[in-house]
């Protein structure tokens, strides 16, 4: 007995337009704006605003000119950015180690002989701390230890327009050797 069903067979129906259909006529539209964005704005972004960015601001925020709050006016910081899009604020400067540690090879990993990368991520606070430490890429028998090397280190937290900001889900590597 076949496992399929024929039904009746007919042509498949007409093309339609994709995107939004109050927009400018093109093959794929995302509104009356310019610019390839999302709404009546005038660059890539989503809303009426300017430039990449959601809402009515400008320069790649979320509201007011450059990195503003929605609807604000630009001179505020978002409370955090995750770490994977960071770079595409204007303003934008990477943290930086003050005091790296190396993990603590374990006796476990020693009499194991085992070699790797822990990856981890975790959230560098605007205040210097370090938190939500979760282990990416475990390593049998150093996972605790590279947390713990993680949890001793310092860092200048980035800044956004000079101001100090958390950036969430930040990848780091620990290496394990002996």
């Amino acid at each position: 007995m076949s496992p399929t069903i024929p039904g009746i067979q007919t042509a498949p129906p007409p093309p339609a337009p994709i995107g939004d259909p109050a927009g400018k006529p093109a093959t794929f539209s995302g509104g009356p704006g310019e610019g390839g964005g999302i709404g009546p704005g005038n660059g890539p972004g989503i809303g009426p605003g300017k430039d990449p960015g959601v809402g009515p601001g400008r320069g790649g925020g979320s509201g007011g000119e450059r990195a503003g709050l929605p609807a604000g006016s630009g001179t505020g910081n978002p409370p955090f950015i995750y770490a994977n899009n960071a770079n595409s604020f204007p303003g934008y400067r990477t943290w930086s180690w003050l005091r790296k540690e190396r993990a603590i090879v374990t006796p476990e990993a020693r009499e194991n002989k085992v070699i790797g990368t822990v990856v981890l991520r975790a959230d560098f606070n605007d205040d210097g701390t370090i938190t939500n430490i979760e282990v990416a890429m475990p390593v049998d028998y150093m996972n605790e230890a590279a947390v713990e090397s993680l949890r001793r280190c310092t860092f200048r937290p980035a800044t956004l327009n000079g101001i100090p900001i958390t950036v969430r889900k930040v990848l780091i590597r620990i290496d394990v050797h002996y």
